[in-house]
């Protein structure tokens, strides 16, 4: 599934989920936005957010065992794949221009 959205009033322009689910899931696997779009990803206990090492990519999420909300805003349009370290689910955000 890939799904485009655009900016809501409070500057997010789209949002990641990683619930609790049995396999463990983001959702959406891809998302389109466009440069300079903040993207909000909503992770549930236990998992992490680590982006592949290119040029452009935001920082990573570190492990949360309590649940947490964290902004990423990309900049530089390509795709930025990233994955779960601890149950191995990716996900990529494309950005274009």
């Amino acid at each position: 599934i890939s799904v485009s959205v655009q900016r809501s009033a409070s500057g997010v322009s789209a949002y990641v989920v990683a619930p609790i689910s049995d396999p463990p899931a983001f959702v959406p696997a891809s998302l389109a936005v466009r440069a300079g779009s903040l993207v909000q990803f909503s992770i549930a206990p236990p998992h992490n957010v680590v982006f592949d090492p290119v040029l452009g990519a935001p920082a990573s999420i570190a492990l949360t065992t309590s649940g947490t909300l964290a902004n990423r805003l990309f900049g530089t349009p390509g795709a930025f794949t990233y994955r779960c370290t601890l149950h191995g689910e990716t996900g990529v955000v494309n950005v274009t221009p």
